[in-house]
């Protein structure tokens, strides 16, 4: 007989903050769960405590205390110190990717024949994203995954819990829309080179200027690297990115948040609240923004 197998740890994130129900929708359905700091317990009333023995006289030696040395920053596992990627230059040898007359509806086809980087060759198809033509939320990750054909940007775990975030922010269908740096689902084993990320972004760019978003949320490092300015990343960890809102040069001049990519959120739990956290942000730049009517 085999043992059970041990039950599944849950993140738990305790409540030192306030949460409002946004908050704690968004918590929960990303898989966070939390605990209300539990009130102080009031002693029973009880005969006083005897007087505590005085412990027997021991000799007092004198030591020298030790210099204390000076905390020095280390590198986490979760967030390793990264060399940012050289700025982006596109592959000489191939076209550079035109978008001039190219449209929403051209695009899926324009992507099927783009012979533009490497990423072209074994291809088994090219994804331009999913989502609405009307959404004012632009999420982008890196690449597609090679192993998958559900003609989605993500893995079917990746977009499940997409999709619940997306709705703990009580962002609709229709305000959203996934995509991807490089949009080819490449042979497998065959990662996207700075090359092939700079000959595919114009591609993205186009869709952002069709689109006209209110921001753009760059899900992991690489995406950061390719949508920020090359002086805003340059040898800073996504940590350091994390945590504010970014001027883009992007069009329409959308601001952009940095956050974690969906597939670090599925190995490690804890980095869900961090997302949260982002989200949140995110949520209020855009409220600031909206017009007063």
């Amino acid at each position: 007989m085999t043992a059970p197998a041990p039950p599944t740890k849950t993140a738990l994130l305790h409540d030192s903050l306030q949460l409002d129900r946004r908050a704690r929708a968004m918590l929960k359905a990303m898989g966070v769960h939390w605990m209300w700091p539990s009130a102080p317990e009031t002693p029973a009333a009880s005969a006083p405590p005897a007087a505590p023995t005085a412990p027997a006289a021991s000799p007092i030696v004198a030591t020298k205390r030790s210099a204390v040395p000076p905390l020095r920053p280390i590198e986490t596992a979760i967030e390793p110190a990264r060399a940012a990627l050289p700025p982006s230059v596109g592959d000489p040898t191939r076209a550079a990717v035109k978008t001039d007359g190219l449209s929403w509806d051209t695009l899926p086809d324009a992507l099927q024949a783009c012979q533009s980087c490497g990423l072209c060759e074994g291809r088994s198809g090219a994804v331009a994203g999913s989502g609405s033509t009307d959404a004012k939320w632009v999420f982008v990750v890196d690449h597609l995954p090679s192993t998958e054909t559900n003609g989605a940007s993500v893995g079917p775990s990746e977009l499940k819990l997409f999709e619940a975030i997306c709705k703990a922010m009580s962002l609709a269908p229709s305000q959203v829309y996934l995509t991807s740096l490089t949009k080819c689902r490449a042979a497998p084993g065959l990662a996207p080179k700075p090359s092939d990320v700079a000959q595919c972004l114009p591609y993205l760019h186009a869709q952002l200027a069709w689109l006209q978003p209110d921001m753009v949320v760059a899900m992991g490092l690489p995406v950061a690297q390719a949508l920020l300015p090359n002086t805003r990343t340059q040898g800073r960890a996504l940590g350091q990115l994390r945590g504010q809102i970014h001027a883009t040069d992007l069009p329409g001049q959308v601001p952009a948040v940095v956050t974690y990519p969906l597939t670090a959120m599925l190995r490690n739990a804890q980095e869900k609240p961090k997302v949260w956290a982002d989200m949140c942000l995110a949520l209020a730049e855009v409220e600031a923004r909206a017009p007063r009517g």
